[in-house]
């Protein structure tokens, strides 16, 4: 048998619904769709509050949610966010844990990105002066970015700004070629 202090709940209760009140702490609900793999939150979690880029909440996972509409199926867990919480109703941006390994990649700003001849591709610099044209998968990212799974490795320096001007004196370059055979 377990014995409850019901006065220490009550009195925990009280607490927590005055810094709700006072905004001093937040309750943040995170829904993940049923088409993926059930997260398991309760092995790690990180929210940040979107679109500002002031690092990580301080959040602590309390457990699922309650389901409002049982015609979107999907999991919902609910967070509790003590010290600089977002305001009311604002989006927040969660990574939970699952039981598969995680996905590894590179994260790259949109200026990064070129598209051509229905590809993506970005410019690795190879050296001074030289860059390489590789063709990689994007998946856009809710805050404009674009995360590139493979094609690149984390350590290689990519053209950020300029990339399209590179596109263009590389295919102007190969338009010569074929001109003066």
């Amino acid at each position: 048998m377990i014995a409850v202090d019901k006065q220490q709940i009550h009195v925990k209760a009280d607490k927590l619904a005055r810094q709700l009140g006072r905004r001093e702490a937040a309750l943040v609900r995170i829904d993940a769709p049923a088409d993926q793999e059930r997260p398991h939150p309760e092995n790690g979690a990180r929210l940040a509050a979107y679109p500002r880029a002031r690092g990580e909440l301080d959040a602590r996972y309390l457990g699922p949610a309650f389901d409002t509409d049982p015609a979107l199926p999907g999991w919902s867990f609910l967070f509790l966010v003590s010290r600089d919480p977002p305001p009311a109703g604002a989006p927040v941006r969660a990574w939970l844990r699952t039981a598969s390994a995680s996905l590894t990649g590179v994260i790259v700003p949109a200026s990064a990105l070129v598209r051509h001849g229905g590809g993506s591709f970005v410019f690795v610099e190879r050296g001074p002066g030289a860059y390489e044209r590789r063709a990689v998968t994007a998946e856009a990212l809710p805050d404009g970015r674009w995360f590139l799974a493979e094609g690149v490795a984390e350590t290689e320096p990519i053209v950020v700004s300029g990339a399209e001007e590179l596109l263009s004196a590389e295919l102007l370059a190969a338009r010569s070629a074929d001109e003066s055979e």
